[in-house]
């Protein structure tokens, strides 16, 4: 965990700080100068967009987290071609899904053209948005094999939100129009898809080697199997990830998109530790499992459920008992997400406290079986979305996703206990949720002031110093504490 310690406190530093851009963009900003259906269209162009990308790279980025470790142990720098194999399978994949956006066009504006028509409107900006985030994806991924994490969080944590923030001041300054905004918004990750590739080519990484290479000729096969499933698998998974709001657009509409943007965007924050963490850990594990290091494994996936278990608690509780207070902040209307974003909330707490799951099975040899628990998902969240949304609209789509990705974490969870025997939980984990339990009881015996903001900031105190006294004083997560030992050696020879 050393390495995952070292760099995690870095991405989770810049992750938040870009959450904090994001947070003024999100619940200041766009609600306040955006018309409703205006904020659902770029939560639309957004999910369509990775849903483009995700399909075009056809399963070639798991590839590189699996394999990498081959490739970086037999040949030099300048002469490791996966990655060349991987561009030039990523834009094959793009020439074919956008060919299929433009074959089956009527057929897909014919579902949104009632409830959406902006996004009609605004249908060819789905090209450019995918291209550029496939792009950025693609010097991600690099990033993530060659363990240079943290400048990849910076650029799509912080730099992202940077720029977006900068684009609805240009149209808040009346610089842009709606027109000009959305256009300048289809081209979001040209800045950090640019920097990631300088970046890495200042670093001495970034290589394109033309000639197959020995380690692709022997591999080869292992990897189109690998890809093939991974990418089955993947295709069902990125569908769920976007299946949300693209059914709450054709089923209710554009204003209904934007109420659960914002309260996706508050569970979203709640997944911001695991994104580190996972970004971090792929390659480890990749090369853990390839070296054959159970021990290793056995660490890095019990540790990381535990702490990412206390930091889902942590910011869903701070976040819940302040939810008034963010709504003082927004027009009326979004009010109506407060119900979601408490059931999203439970599934990224279940979802985070069941730790690295998917990156276990996927790196390890038995990934196949992410394309089985891929299917069921599938299977269970796009019935589910249909009939809850249609009859309980955007409640029904956060009932859908906590009951399919509940089902789905169980199953993956049992797998690795029974096919590994690696079980993430322990006595910590119980101590964990009562620490959570007492401290948002602990709230409750606060008595009410006449001042919302007052209240909401007493109210926040009392919640962080009881959780942060049971987690240290409980010695829950030795990682805590040990942070905790060590920053107070800081501030102690500061003095």
């Amino acid at each position: 965990m050393g390495i995952i310690k070292k760099q995690g406190v870095f991405s989770l530093f810049f992750t938040y700080f870009g959450f904090l851009i994001g947070a003024v963009n999100t619940f200041f900003l766009l609600p306040n100068y955006l018309e409703p259906e205006q904020v659902g269209l770029t939560k639309v162009l957004l999910d369509v967009g990775l849903t483009i990308s995700g399909f075009a790279t056809l399963g070639s980025f798991s590839v590189s987290f699996k394999f990498f470790p081959f490739y970086r142990d037999n040949l030099p720098k300048n002469k490791n071609d996966l990655f060349t194999r991987i561009a030039l399978v990523s834009l094959l994949g793009f020439t074919i899904i956008a060919g299929l956006t433009i074959v089956f066009k009527q057929q897909i504006i014919a579902k949104f053209i009632t409830k959406s028509p902006l996004f009609v409107d605004y249908y060819y900006l789905i090209y450019p948005f995918s291209f550029l985030l496939l792009c950025f994806s693609f010097f991600e991924a690099y990033c993530w094999s060659v363990r240079k994490t943290i400048m990849s969080t910076i650029q799509k944590e912080l730099v992202l939100r940077v720029v977006t923030t900068l684009l609805i001041l240009a149209f808040i300054l009346h610089l842009f129009n709606f027109h000009q905004f959305i256009i300048a918004y289809s081209l979001l990750y040209f800045v950090p898809a640019v920097w990631l590739a300088l970046y890495l080519h200042k670093q001495g990484e970034l290589y394109f080697a033309r000639e197959v290479s020995n380690v692709t000729r022997k591999l080869k096969k292992r990897m189109i199997n690998y890809g093939g499933f991974v990418f089955a698998g993947s295709s069902f998974f990125i569908v769920t990830q976007a299946l949300d709001s693209l059914f709450i657009s054709g089923i209710k509409g554009l204003d209904n998109t934007a109420v659960y943007t914002i309260a996706a965007y508050m569970a979203t924050v709640i997944q911001v530790p695991q994104r580190s963490i996972i970004s971090i850990a792929t390659p480890i594990l990749s090369q853990s499992w390839k070296d054959k290091d159970y021990a290793n494994i056995r660490m890095i996936y019990e540790k990381s459920s535990l702490n990412m278990l206390i930091a889902a608690l942590f910011i869903f509780l701070i976040i819940w008992i302040n939810l008034d207070t963010f709504f003082s902040f927004l027009p009326k209307e979004y009010a109506a997400g407060k119900w979601v974003i408490f059931i999203l909330g439970i599934s990224k707490i279940i979802d985070m406290g069941t730790g690295l799951n998917n990156v276990i099975i996927g790196t390890s040899n038995f990934w196949k079986f992410d394309f089985y628990t891929s299917a069921i998902l599938i299977f269970l969240i796009v019935p589910g979305n249909y009939f809850l949304i249609t009859h309980f609209g955007i409640l029904g789509a956060a009932l859908s996703n906590l009951i399919a990705f509940t089902i789905y974490d169980i199953i993956r969870l049992t797998f690795i206990w029974r096919k590994f025997n690696l079980f993430p939980f322990s006595i910590n984990t119980l101590k964990a949720i009562l620490a959570g339990a007492l401290s948002y009881l602990a709230v409750y015996l606060v008595p009410d002031m006449s001042n919302l903001y007052v209240h909401s900031m007493v109210i926040s105190i009392v919640f962080v110093g009881v959780f942060a006294a049971l987690i240290l004083g409980g010695r829950v997560s030795e990682d805590i504490n040990g942070f905790w030992k060590m920053a107070l050696k800081k501030i102690t020879k500061g003095r």
